[in-house]
């Protein structure tokens, strides 16, 4: 135990030191934009329940197992979408009354060793009727290929 070269092994760390430099830069980098990006969407959602207070909830069709299947709003009401993610499920705002959603739906299985196929529905718009402070859920049902919307009970 008391024959350790500490010599080698400091010139080990210095010989990279550049590259342990550039990862720790990177990664601080990354995590305070990530930081910055969360905070200006939270103060997006807040502006948004600000001026709508009783938005109503709707979460989204997601599973990402052996299958993946999601269902993405891209517009509400031709605008942005304002999404939120509680207890692990993905959800988007919406004014409450009648609101005009642009929806996609995707669906994704593997085949083999190295193959996958996607199958998607492209965009749809799809009108929905919210009540105040009401929640619902957003799925798409494969047999009849059409989006299922429904209150959610949570």
């Amino acid at each position: 135990m008391d024959n350790i070269d500490w010599s080698s092994i400091v010139a080990g760390i210095q010989e990279y030191k550049f590259y342990i430099g550039f990862f720790l830069f990177f990664f601080v980098a990354y995590a305070i934009v990530m930081i910055i990006m969360h905070n200006r969407k939270k103060a997006a959602n807040n502006k948004f329940l600000a001026e709508h207070p009783d938005a109503a909830q709707i979460f989204l069709l997601t599973h990402n197992l052996m299958v993946s299947e999601n269902v993405t709003v891209v517009q509400v009401n031709g605008g942005h979408a304002h999404t939120f993610r509680k207890k692990g499920k993905v959800g988007v705002y919406v004014p409450a009354g009648t609101s005009e959603l642009d929806v996609d739906y995707s669906h994704q299985r593997h085949t083999g060793r190295r193959s996958t196929v996607t199958q998607t529905t492209g965009i749809v718009k799809k009108i929905v009727e919210t009540e105040p402070n009401g929640c619902y859920m957003l799925g798409f049902n494969r047999k009849t290929n059409s989006f299922t919307f429904e209150k959610y009970i949570k």
